[in-house]
């Protein structure tokens, strides 16, 4: 009982710092709340409908350094959030806990106008790997040639063999030279191009 006490009192101070301190100390506040757990999920889950984007960007890294599964739904809500690096943020802290669930979602995010956002959220589906794969190779077949490239990288760096065929007619088929590009990538890194090109 004493030692959750303790827990508790060292989170609202960490919270305190996190919410008016300075940057420095605000990842130092973020690393510390990381490292305390499930005691500082539930503030920390608080926080990401504070005013300040701000103080939202560092609780997210925060709750993505606690390892918790209870985090996955409330960040992908942030997905939607209006401030850009919040959702930036919500992609990377995604991919850090490796949220299956998330994959469909973050696929979404590869057809950004902003070019860091597609690109944490491209890095966020390749963490989360095999499981990822189903909502990339969906991704292949998306209008929107930028979609399209992310996914084939993606795809490539997580090396699945179930995208294997989809990679191919990218690489055979795509109008976009990136796309095609990514996707050769992808089938050479798995060993299969020079079979893909004899057929």
């Amino acid at each position: 009982m004493a030692h959750d006490i303790g827990k508790a009192q060292d989170a609202s101070h960490w919270l305190h710092i996190l919410i008016g301190g300075e940057e420095d100390a605000r990842e130092e506040a973020a690393l510390a709340l990381g490292k305390l757990g499930q005691a500082s999920v539930v503030p920390l889950l608080e926080l990401l409908d504070h005013d300040d984007a701000d103080v939202r960007c560092w609780a997210i890294w925060a709750l993505a350094q606690t390892g918790t599964r209870q985090a996955v739904q409330p960040l992908v809500d942030r997905l939607d959030d209006a401030d850009c690096d919040v959702r930036i943020s919500a992609a990377m802290a995604l991919g850090e806990l490796r949220a299956t669930e998330a994959a469909p979602i973050l696929a979404t995010q590869l057809e950004s106008w902003n070019g860091l956002l597609t690109r944490c959220a491209a890095d966020a589906l390749e963490k989360i790997g095999e499981g990822a794969v189903p909502a990339l190779v969906k991704a292949l077949e998306h209008p929107k040639s930028q979609v399209r490239m992310w996914a084939a990288r993606a795809l490539g760096r997580i090396g699945s063999a179930a995208a294997v065929e989809p990679l191919c007619q990218v690489y055979l088929y795509d109008e976009s030279y990136l796309a095609q590009y990514y996707a050769e990538e992808a089938l050479r890194g798995m060993g299969l191009l020079e079979i893909v090109l004899l057929e």
